[in-house]
């Protein structure tokens, strides 16, 4: 359904649900791989607002190779001048132009940007002026063309960011897709599968259970395990 809102045109698609309901997954390993091998000249830039400077990471994020490199040839050849410029109230003008270079007529560059983990934005390390200028930057680059963006939200920060105005515009004028805990068939295969696929077997404790038939158990009766649940097969897994 992601894929297909955004193949509809949408420029900004929200992810949203509780923490440890695979967000993140779905757009990294599933929704940003499918679409570029739908559209293999598809720019990627992804970035995660937890950090004090959270423009200065996006402006990192659309300098990589992957994502528009060609910004290097503008009035900002940095991602420290573009980062400044962005604190400063500056929104998608170079960054317009740049993509405009990337392309041609016939075959105009498109950029694909998620912002990953969008709830870091409201912690009490990113200032108000940063928190406003990163959600009216995001809404104006949605509302280029040849640009979409998909953002993850944990779903009790929604409210939050409804109340930045930019932000609260984006959501309301955009379908988004709601992710709710997996059922317990989904997750006996979310715990089961990598480990068939391997061809290992879970260890038995001494009452003879199997980690896997432990780990259900656990996230099954208490959904707000979930985070742990994910911790734990990525440690597992690694």
């Amino acid at each position: 359904r992601a894929r297909e809102r955004l193949e509809d045109g949408a420029g900004f698609l929200l992810i949203d649900g509780a923490s440890g309901t695979g967000k993140s997954s779905l757009a990294r390993a599933g929704l940003l791989p499918e679409l570029q091998d739908l559209e293999p000249d598809l720019r990627l830039a992804v970035t995660m607002p937890n950090t004090a400077e959270p423009l200065a990471a996006l402006a990192r994020a659309l300098f990589e190779p992957s994502a528009v490199p060609e910004l290097v040839d503008g009035d900002f050849t940095t991602p420290e001048a573009l980062s400044t410029y962005f604190i400063k109230g500056g929104l998608s003008a170079p960054f317009e132009s740049a993509l405009r270079r990337a392309g041609t007529d016939e075959a105009p560059a498109r950029l694909l940007l998620l912002v990953d983990q969008l709830e870091a934005l409201f912690s009490d390390a990113v200032s108000e002026v940063s928190r406003n200028a990163y959600a009216e930057l995001i809404e104006a680059l949605a509302a280029l063309p040849n640009v979409q963006i998909v953002a993850t939200l944990r779903a009790n920060m929604r409210e939050a960011a409804l109340a930045l105005p930019a932000l609260g515009r984006l959501i309301d004028g955009h379908w988004g897709l709601s992710l709710t805990p997996p059922r317990p068939d989904a997750l006996a295969e979310i715990v089961r599968g990598p480990a068939k696929a391997a061809a290992l077997a879970f260890e038995r404790n001494s009452e003879g259970l199997g980690l896997d038939e432990v780990l259900l158990h656990d996230s099954q009766s208490d959904p707000a395990a979930l985070p742990l649940l994910q911790f734990t097969l990525d440690q597992l897994y690694a």
